[in-house]
């Protein structure tokens, strides 16, 4: 080849080479780039994903705290009072079943009623903890009566459709579900301003979906979302192991949906 062909050759090569470099240099920083967001954006994924279980745990706490106070405040002003009343009536008999036998017989009656009031705290407080109609009735039976006992008041029409038995979820789950349909049948009658709502919950080997509804006003505030038993909701959802979805639907009302893992 001819020196002067060779040296325009080389001319003509390095720029074009030059240009291959600094595309290969571009496409390795813009790569590394990259790289460096989806790191970025890998993390705040995780730390919200963190956050939000740290809240989940401390709400799970929170209503299993709460629950303990209002159980210990029962205890202590309803069957702790009568109890109390109680024996000083029986200090009273003491004494005067040895000086005035009649004047204690008087005083039986007295007694009797506030025995009675602490076995009426005592039933009740127990069908709190473990409600006697859940477990004589099972979980699908127990919201059908919750709703129809709600729509008694003939306020709002609630509705139950459940698409298979509920009979081989454990107790736990069970007593969430009938606890947090209590808690949205209370606040539909609170806060909606509705007439109609309705609970289906369709069951699979792998799932449990729990989908509730109203036509009512929807939530209106964030504060409102934070609060009504929401955050009670999603602890007893996030102890197991489920999801707790919420909000407003497009065609007006509100919705709540739970899906819980059956393995």
């Amino acid at each position: 080849m001819d020196p002067s062909t060779e040296l325009d050759y080389l001319e003509t090569l390095l720029p074009l080479v030059g240009i291959i470099f600094l595309i290969a240099v571009g496409v390795v920083f813009m790569n590394q780039q990259f790289q460096k967001s989806l790191f970025k954006q890998q993390l705040a994924r995780e730390e919200l994903k963190n956050k939000h279980q740290l809240e989940m745990l401390q709400t799970t706490i929170q209503v299993q705290e709460d629950e303990r106070k209002r159980i210990a405040q029962d205890l202590h002003d309803e069957l702790g009072a009568a109890l109390s009343i109680s024996k000083m009536h029986l200090l009273r008999l003491e004494k005067l079943g040895q000086t005035e036998p009649e004047a204690a017989l008087r005083e039986f009656p007295e007694l009797r009623k506030y025995v009675d009031s602490a076995l009426t705290s005592t039933r009740r407080i127990s069908h709190q903890l473990m409600p006697a109609r859940l477990q004589t009735m099972g979980l699908e039976k127990s919201l059908v009566a919750m709703a129809e006992q709600a729509s008694a008041a003939g306020v709002v029409q609630f509705e139950v459709d459940i698409n298979d038995q509920l009979t081989i979820l454990p107790w736990a789950a069970s007593l969430s579900l009938y606890r947090i349909y209590g808690e949205l049948i209370n606040n539909t009658l609170r806060h909606a301003r509705a007439t109609h709502s309705q609970l289906k919950i369709e069951l699979n080997q792998a799932r449990l979906l729990f989908f509730y509804t109203d036509n009512g006003q929807g939530l209106r505030l964030e504060k409102e979302r934070e609060g009504i038993g929401l955050k009670g909701m999603e602890g007893r959802v996030s102890a197991l192991r489920g999801k707790l979805t919420f909000g407003n639907r497009e065609e007006g009302g509100f919705f709540a949906r739970i899906e819980l893992p059956l393995a």
